[in-house]
C-alpha cells in the first residue's frame, strides 16, 4: 500500500472511496483537462505492479483503476452516465454477452501527452464529457486522441454531466 501524501497528491486521497470522484469534479464546470492531468498522474504514479494506494475494500480500488484505465468512470451511479477521463491503454476490447463489443482506441498514448484533444464515438466527433450506459451495452467504438496542449472547448449545457445543481 502506498501513501498519496508521500507522492505529492495532496488532498486527492484516491485511496479512500469517498474521494474516487474528486478528479471528475472539473467536468461539471467544463474543464475536463484538469481532471485528465490528475487522472494520468494518479494512474501512472500511484499504481504500479507492486502497490496501489489504500486497500482493496472488496474490489473498489481495482475497479476504480480498471474503469479509469479504460478512460471512463461511473461518477454518479444511477444517472446512466460514465464520465470520460483519459485512457491509459492503446487499445482495449470488452466482449459483451450480447455478442457486441466495446472497443477503445487511444492515439498518442505517450507520457508527455496528458490531455484529450479529440473524441470520436462510432466514427463521429463526440463533444460530450460522458458516455451513456445505453451506448456501452449496445457496443460502441470509442476513439480518443491525446495531445500536449488541452483544447479550448466551450461545452454546451447538454455536453456536461448530469447534476442536480448545474
Amino acid at each position: 500500500m502506498s501513501e498519496l501524501a508521500a507522492q505529492d497528491f495532496g488532498q486527492i486521497a484516491i485511496s479512500n472511496q469517498p474521494s474516487f470522484h474528486l478528479p471528475y469534479l472539473y467536468h461539471y464546470i467544463g474543464k475536463p483537462h484538469y481532471a485528465q492531468l490528475i487522472l494520468k498522474n494518479l494512474l501512472t504514479h500511484a499504481f504500479d505492479q507492486n502497490s496501489y494506494p489504500g486497500d482493496e475494500d472488496n474490489g473498489s480500488m481495482s475497479s476504480w483503476f480498471l474503469f479509469n484505465s479504460l478512460g471512463f468512470y461511473p461518477v454518479t451511479p444511477g444517472s446512466g452516465q460514465y464520465l470520460l477521463g483519459i485512457p491509459m491503454l492503446d487499445k482495449a476490447t470488452i466482449h459483451l454477452p450480447n455478442q457486441k463489443d466495446i472497443t477503445i482506441h487511444c492515439k498518442g498514448n505517450v507520457p508527455q501527452y496528458q490531455f484529450v484533444t479529440k473524441t470520436r464515438l462510432n466514427q463521429s466527433n463526440y463533444d460530450k464529457l460522458y458516455l451513456n450506459h445505453q451506448d456501452l451495452i449496445e457496443g460502441c467504438q470509442l476513439e480518443v486522441t491525446l495531445g500536449l496542449v488541452p483544447p479550448l472547448n466551450n461545452y454546451a449545457k447538454n455536453d456536461l454531466p448530469y447534476s442536480l445543481t448545474t
